[in-house]
């Protein structure tokens, strides 16, 4: 289990999360936002007005696993201003300062997320949660879980199983999120889940599940 984690740490954190980062640098938001429609149908601003509209613009939002801050750019776009953001990779934290130098940004992993219990209204995640390995999930969701006082808004490639998929020379781990969730989990309930089929031939077959998870008060974890 350590050495697993170990190893997820040292991937995301070196040159191979350099090389993902440099890959994934888009010219300008709007064609970040813009890019969702094409491979999904719906635009990432739309997805989060779809699942966050309701959710106050003062709440204190953290991401994890933020990479270069497009999420958090976009929330801010709609208004949400308490705004942070940990990634394991020095490159793109970088990248993400200079972007957006009032959202706050610091080294942190999801095995041990750098805040105190229950200090976010909100945690969220996307293309997170499929690069860890499976025997080390338990302890990221513990992780997330924690930090929340009310909602976990999370976007993951989705398959029934556990289903590992070749990745540039390692793997990355579709699965049913929603469910791992709800089984380590007493106090963790479903506000909203959709799932979206991708359109572009290179990933078609592929599907996304897009999610809000409540802490119930009345429940223990």
């Amino acid at each position: 289990m350590e050495n697993a984690r170990k190893k997820v740490i040292e991937l995301w954190s070196g040159e191979f999360g350099n090389a993902y980062t440099d890959r994934n640098i888009i010219e300008s938001l709007d064609a970040w936002n813009n890019s969702y429609k094409e491979r999904l149908g719906i635009s990432r601003l739309e997805i989060f007005r779809e699942f966050l509209n309701e959710i106050p613009r003062d709440a204190k939002i953290l991401e994890v696993g933020c990479n270069v801050g497009y999420q958090l750019m976009g929330l801010k776009q709609l208004g949400f201003r308490k705004l942070y953001g940990i990634d394991i990779n020095s490159s793109a934290l970088r990248i993400a300062k200079k972007m957006d130098a009032e959202i706050d940004y610091l080294c942190g992993d999801v095995f041990d997320i750098p805040f105190k219990d229950a200090y976010f209204d909100v945690v969220i995640f996307s293309g997170l949660l499929v690069l860890l390995p499976p025997e080390t999930l338990d302890d990221a969701l513990s992780e997330i879980v924690r930090c929340t006082k009310k909602f976990i808004f999370g976007h993951e490639y989705y398959a029934d199983q556990v289903t590992p998929i070749h990745y540039r020379g390692h793997y990355i781990w579709k699965l049913n999120f929603v469910e791992k969730f709800l089984s380590l989990f007493s106090d963790i309930r479903i506000v909203k889940e959709k799932r979206y089929s991708y359109l572009t031939e290179k990933e078609k077959g592929n599907i996304d599940t897009v999610f809000l998870l409540w802490r119930a008060d009345d429940a223990n974890v």
